[in-house]
């Protein structure tokens, strides 16, 4: 028996559906602009679950086996993974074992430890930076994926007195590595993880450079007289 409306028994009722679009379809509509977000993005807000520590035992023994760290190498490239995937390393398959030959041509590690951006492959004063070695034996024994032991603290560098200067500056980093600061405080922005000659006329004090923390407030500011003595002395700053 054919329906009212010209089908068969159980097959859809077309007008009386177009009938229920037109009026539900506007607050539908209206429901879909309310609810959509202005510009943030629908993954906005959520954390990424980053991969394990890896450890690079290739070569090496296990005191100067390289210990991979996501965290470090994304927090410092601004929370993105784009900078190393999908080139130079993969991310479904498991990418070649690097070799210090191919950093030193530029590729794999070498194409951001280039001395510019990052600290250079080819620096030996900063080998101990990624060759830290496994934290433990009993963690190289059982085959545990382990963090390096700490980052050893670059030396201190001495600035020498300029023609704008009142004296050298001599900057460690132990000092400013303490409390709640750490290297993504200044790296890569205002600084780069290179030791580059600073820039003339003061350039140091303002607001993206040393003078984002010696502003008065989180240390003491760049521009305050008493304060001088503090980073420029004739034989280094000892704070």
């Amino acid at each position: 028996m054919r329906s009212r409306w010209g089908g068969w028994p159980g097959s859809l009722a077309l007008p009386g559906m177009v009938s229920a679009a037109l009026v539900f379809l506007p607050n539908v509509v209206a429901s879909a602009t309310a609810s959509a977000p202005d510009s943030t993005p629908a993954t906005s807000g959520i954390p990424i679950k980053l991969p394990a520590d890896h450890v690079y035992r290739h070569g090496v023994g296990r005191d100067s086996s390289v210990t991979f760290s996501h965290q470090t190498h994304v927090s410092l490239a601004g929370g993105q993974c784009t900078i190393c995937h999908p080139q130079p390393y993969p991310m479904l398959r498991p990418a070649p074992v690097p070799h210090h030959g191919e950093m030193n041509a530029g590729g794999s590690c070498g194409m951001c430890h280039d001395g510019k951006n990052a600290f250079g492959v080819k620096d030996t004063a900063g080998c101990q930076a990624c060759h830290s070695g496994i934290r433990t034996q009993a963690m190289a024994v059982s085959g545990t994926t382990a963090a390096p032991t700490a980052r050893p603290i670059p030396k201190p560098h001495a600035y020498p007195k300029g023609a704008d200067s009142p004296g050298r500056v001599t900057f460690r980093h132990q000092t400013h590595s303490q409390g709640t600061s750490t290297c993504t405080s200044c790296h890569p922005k205002p600084f780069r993880m290179a030791a580059v000659t600073p820039p003339p006329g003061g350039a140091m004090h303002e607001k993206d450079s040393c003078g984002g923390c010696h502003d008065g407030k989180k240390s003491f500011a760049t521009d305050d007289p008493d304060a001088c003595e503090r980073c420029h002395r004739e034989t280094g700053a000892g704070k």
